[in-house]
């Protein structure tokens, strides 16, 4: 409940626990757009966990339409903030989208 007061505040960690609880189905019923949607809130915001969240969504296309390159793009600026799970996510991405090329 205080997830939906912090995220309607605009407050990036309130933004991401919002998209958690909707990618998890807890408080709510699962929903990948959603959760995509509150991410991408968060990681507009400077959040590096939500950054690495948008861009799994977008390298595997759950919740919205898979985008390569703009999931290269987020899990790189993940990196740079240290994020926990953006270099192996940078090094995955890397590999496969140079080998799809």
């Amino acid at each position: 409940r205080w997830h939906s007061a912090a995220a309607a505040a605009g407050y990036a960690v309130g933004e991401h626990a919002l998209g958690w609880c909707f990618e998890q189905g807890i408080g709510t019923s699962r929903n990948l757009e959603q959760a995509f949607h509150w991410y991408l809130k968060a990681a507009s915001q400077g959040l590096p966990v939500s950054m690495v969240g948008v861009a799994s969504y977008l390298w595997k296309g759950e919740g919205v339409q898979q985008d390569a390159d703009a999931a290269l793009r987020w899990a790189r600026l993940a990196l740079e903030r240290s994020a926990e799970g953006a270099r192996e996510l940078v090094d995955e991405i890397t590999a496969q989208h140079a080998s799809a090329s």
